[in-house]
Parts: structure tokens; sequence; C-alpha cells
């Protein structure tokens, strides 16, 4: 994805209007397309979907907190 703008990313706010189901299907939809179906290249690229609350609060988590995509 790197000759691809993050703009084709969905992007998950943590407002209550939001479908957090919907956004990490969509999530899914666009890794698969680039082939970004690694845990390790889907949890590289997740946090540059988050925006806002959501984005501190991941950040925040303790390093090695989410080691796969089952974790998260």
């Amino acid at each position: 994805m790197k000759n691809r703008s993050p703009l084709f990313l969905p992007h998950f706010h943590g407002l209550t209007f939001e479908y957090p189901n919907t956004f990490i299907f969509e999530f899914f939809v666009i890794c698969r397309t680039y082939d970004y179906t690694s845990d390790e290249k889907k949890l590289n690229l997740f946090p540059s979907t988050l925006k806002y609350v959501v984005l501190h609060w991941f950040m925040g988590l303790p390093k090695g907190k989410i080691t796969n995509w089952a974790h998260l």
C-alpha cells in the first residue's frame, strides 16, 4: 500500500453512531485487496485508521500487549 494514499483506508473515530464491526469489515476488505493478510501487516497498518480518542487509547496500551490480530 506504499503507493496508495491512506485516504483509501476506513477510519474509526469512536463516535456513538459508528459501527465497529462495519469498520473492521471494511478494514479487512482493504487489507485483502492489497494482500495485507498477515497479522504483522494488519497490525502495522491498523493505527493509521484510528482517530482522536480511539487512537490515544490504542497508543496508550503497553508495548507487547497486542501481538496478533486475535488479541486486538
